[in-house]
């Protein structure tokens, strides 16, 4: 006998749950009454009909149709469907799904998947990407091929300093110690080691080292991808000439996704924090719908929950854009760049003194996940 649902628990009730996850809103009608629960959906397999990438895929497409009103549900029997391209019935669903499967899928319920592979062990970029993306309230699909696997990750936990992979730099993966992840083996919200390796003995018998794909299911208009980030971050250091920047050698460098309006907002609520001419300028600026928001902090700002300097990227700008840049400010300087002049012949950069800023706490940026409250 098994236990076969759906269903969306709420993180604060999980015990050992701890971190920040992507949740949504989800509603169900009982005995006349409307209740409302934030968090996201998991699955138990039915072996017969699904397998575990089955229940990945549902968790991540349940949770787009409640998160945004142009996604619809997706039941069970639509992913098997959207994963062939002719009805496959027999033994065919409960084969289970291979990582160009899950891709069809997403690609089918109207989004746009991008699929990352981990090319050895110790390629740090594709762990940053990973975090990148969940940092952005994207979840993934995660695939461990070693372990005939698949799960959705869905969120963190920071852990403080890391253990740093550089000798300079570092990067905001190297502080996290656990992923949350959906895995229809177990209750939601499981957290599993970000830099150690499992043991047999031990439960999970995986962790985050275990991970050598992801697919992430991005929305439309979303052209410049987590891999050009993490290239252009090294070239960051290069204007620090113009921006009061931390040393290269001494920062801490996180990176994500969020929408112009939602910067904005960020912006207006700690309004204190900046300049009024600055805070001007970011209202006016015609920003695209996606922005890639770099934070840039010394190792005492970032431990604080603070930063240093912030930069913002075009997300909808091509891979051939030499100065996908929106802003570039510190606490004394800010360069603007004109996105209609940058390319076209004309300068379109220009320099801000910032006043009032220089011993301003620059509060980290932090709305795409909701943090897990225990009860």
């Amino acid at each position: 006998m098994a236990t076969i649902g759906r269903s969306v628990v709420s993180p604060n009730v999980r015990s050992g749950a701890k971190g920040a996850v992507i949740t949504s809103p989800h509603k169900v009608h009982l005995l006349g009454y409307k209740l409302m629960l934030q968090g996201f959906p998991s699955m138990d397999q039915h072996i017969d009909i699904s397998v575990c990438a089955h229940a990945a895929c549902w968790s991540i497409l349940r949770h787009y149709s409640e998160r945004y009103s142009i996604y619809r549900e997706f039941l069970v029997h639509d992913i098997t469907m959207m994963a062939q391209e002719f009805n496959p019935g027999g033994l065919v669903p409960s084969k289970g799904l291979q990582v160009s499967h899950a891709e069809r899928v997403f690609q089918a319920a109207g989004t746009f998947p991008v699929h990352v592979a981990r090319t050895h062990n110790s390629d740090h970029s594709f762990y940053r990407q990973l975090h990148a993306y969940v940092d952005s309230g994207f979840p993934l699909f995660a695939a461990m091929h070693e372990r005939r696997h698949a799960v959705a990750v869905v969120g963190y936990d920071w852990s403080g300093a890391g253990p740093g992979t550089n000798k300079g730099m570092r990067y905001a993966w190297e502080t996290v110690k656990s992923l949350v992840v959906v895995d229809d083996n177990h209750l939601p919200y499981l957290s599993i080691s970000a830099h150690d390796r499992a043991t047999k003995a031990k439960e999970p018998r995986y962790s985050a080292q275990n991970i050598d794909a992801f697919i992430v299911a991005l929305p439309e208009k979303v052209y410049y991808p987590a891999d050009a980030v993490d290239r252009l971050v090294p070239n960051l250091f290069d204007w620090a000439s113009l921006v009061d920047l931390p040393k290269r050698e001494e920062a801490y460098v996180r990176y994500f996704i969020t929408t112009g309006s939602s910067f904005r907002s960020f912006m207006r609520s700690r309004e204190s924090e900046f300049d009024p001419r600055l805070m001007a300028l970011v209202m006016s600026m015609p920003f695209a719908q996606f922005v890639w928001v770099v934070e840039i902090a010394t190792a005492t700002d970032w431990g604080n929950g603070q930063i240093s300097a912030r930069v913002v990227l075009d997300a909808t700008a091509s891979l051939r854009e030499l100065l996908p840049y929106w802003l570039f400010h510190g606490r004394k300087t800010a360069i603007v760049f004109d996105r209609m002049r940058v390319g076209s012949g004309h300068a379109g950069v220009h320099q801000l003194q910032l006043t009032g800023m220089e011993t301003t706490a620059l509060t980290r940026m932090a709305q795409n996940l909701s943090p897990i409250s225990p009860k």
